[in-house]
């Protein structure tokens, strides 16, 4: 995540002002992240688009499944299983077709302008919930090893992450699933497009190459 994240926002909401773009649909989140520098970030560049003039709309996903679960492709095929230092927190995990979906819905159809969308998975699960539905697709155990959370920063720096960047993108968002913050399961995938939001295993199973060993 950009540090300077809102300038860049405001200055691409400012370009499609001057370029007469009509609607804007703005990624935000609903994960409860308080008052932290990266909910901070996103409500600077979402009060800048509500005084555009533009029409505006919220699309606010859960965590997404894609960026939570590739990045532990490599462990997943080699050791059998994935690190991080969520404890059991649960979470309502959305794909990212989901989402784009529900965005490319919006900017299609009338009436959505002002309204917050919270796009989530069908359920709330917890990393180990997760480890078991990929152990179902790929046919062998995969486990979730939960860890400190001192010992998953030195994991990140020494895959070459700042302490910074570590924070912002990683370890708050596994802090937020443990204080239980993340637990948010709508039905918004179902009433904008007709159909059920993807699940867990649904997801592992539409890539399963990503998390096969030898593939």
């Amino acid at each position: 995540m950009q540090p300077d994240l809102n300038l860049l926002e405001k200055n691409f909401i400012d370009h499609c002002k001057r370029a007469g773009v009509r609607h804007i649909v703005k990624l935000f989140g609903c994960v409860d992240h308080g008052d932290d520098p990266l909910v901070r970030l996103h409500l600077d560049a979402i009060d800048h688009l509500k005084k555009s003039g533009m029409e505006w709309t919220l699309v606010s996903p859960n965590t997404v499944m894609d960026s939570n679960f590739f990045p532990h492709a490599s462990t997943i095929k080699e050791e059998s299983c994935f690190y991080a230092s969520a404890g059991q927190g649960r979470c309502g995990f959305v794909s990212c077709l989901d989402c784009a979906e529900v965005a490319a819905h919006v900017l299609t159809t009338d009436g959505h302008h002002g309204k917050d969308y919270q796009v989530t998975g069908p359920e709330a699960a917890s990393l180990a919930d997760a480890a078991q539905a990929l152990s179902e697709v790929l046919g062998h155990t995969i486990e979730y090893v939960d860890l400190p959370e001192k010992e998953m920063l030195e994991i990140l720096c020494s895959a070459g992450m700042t302490p910074e960047e570590a924070e912002m993108q990683v370890l708050c968002h596994y802090r937020l699933f443990k204080e239980g913050k993340a637990t948010l399961v709508t039905d918004v995938v179902r009433e904008l497009l007709g159909r059920p939001a993807t699940s867990l295993k649904e997801f592992f199973e539409r890539n399963r190459d990503a998390f096969e060993s030898g593939s």
